[in-house]
């Protein structure tokens, strides 16, 4: 084909040049080579997905606190899970975990830590508002900090509060055998397709010496094609950084 378009372009020019006195003729434009749109595979490939099912784990006392604090806020629809840490001052300050979902897109989920202050006489205000950006979670090196939590208490509730079916059996396998930290997941923050899947947690953990302290821990489990699954990172939640008003 390739051959016989250039024996007629040839013929078309040796006419061209008869006719206009064999002028040289203009130089063809460069032909480029149309863009093709990328699957949507290649587009997820590598990048994180939030994951934003999850179970409301809050008792009555709690989802007032969170309903009053925030019923004028608006943008941006945060709806409660569960209350991951507490603070006691003058009154109570309260860390809740909180799905987080834009209003103007409904592509821009994820999950937030919001704080929320409630005095003696009941009063409640939101103190700060942190998403969990997990492409950009900020953690902390050193557990064994004994000002890592700044008189914040990791609460246990016992309670999943939301994990696929695929992630639960994935950190279920990673568990066995791993030692120096106890876990409790509290909740799949996101996905990551390579080869083979990882899954980011938040998880409740201590580590096992002879007094542990329970921290936030940012977990991320790696399933590979064959279905091993291996615990990649393991490190401490900056707390305090996610209850401080930016």
């Amino acid at each position: 084909m390739k051959k016989h378009i250039s024996i007629l372009s040839a013929a078309a020019l040796a006419g061209a040049m008869i006719l206009t006195g064999c002028t040289k003729p203009a130089e063809p434009e460069e032909v480029k080579e149309p863009e093709t749109e990328k699957t949507e595979t290649e587009t997820l490939l590598g990048g994180w997905q939030p994951y934003t099912e999850y179970v409301e784990l809050l008792n009555e006392e709690e989802k007032i606190i969170f309903k009053t604090a925030m019923e004028n806020l608006i943008g941006v629809n945060y709806l409660p899970v569960q209350v991951v840490a507490t603070q006691l001052v003058s009154g109570t300050n309260y860390a809740f975990l909180a799905s987080a979902e834009n209003v103007s897109t409904e592509a821009d989920k994820g999950f937030a830590i919001v704080t929320i202050y409630k005095s003696l006489e009941g009063k409640t205000t939101v103190l700060a508002i942190n998403r969990l950006d997990i492409n950009d979670l900020k953690v902390k090196d050193n557990a064994d900090d004994p000002n890592l939590l700044g008189s914040w208490e990791v609460t246990d509730i016992g309670k999943v509060a939301g994990i696929s079916a695929e992630g639960e059996n994935a950190l279920s396998k990673a568990l066995e055998g791993f030692t120096g930290v106890s876990l409790k997941p509290i909740v799949l923050l996101g996905t990551q397709v390579v080869s083979g899947t990882n899954y980011m947690f938040l998880c409740r953990g201590a580590a096992t010496t002879a007094d542990p302290v329970m921290n936030l821990y940012i977990t991320t489990v790696y399933e590979d094609t064959a279905g091993k699954c291996t615990i990649t990172d393991n490190q401490v939640l900056d707390l305090v950084h996610y209850v401080t008003a930016e």
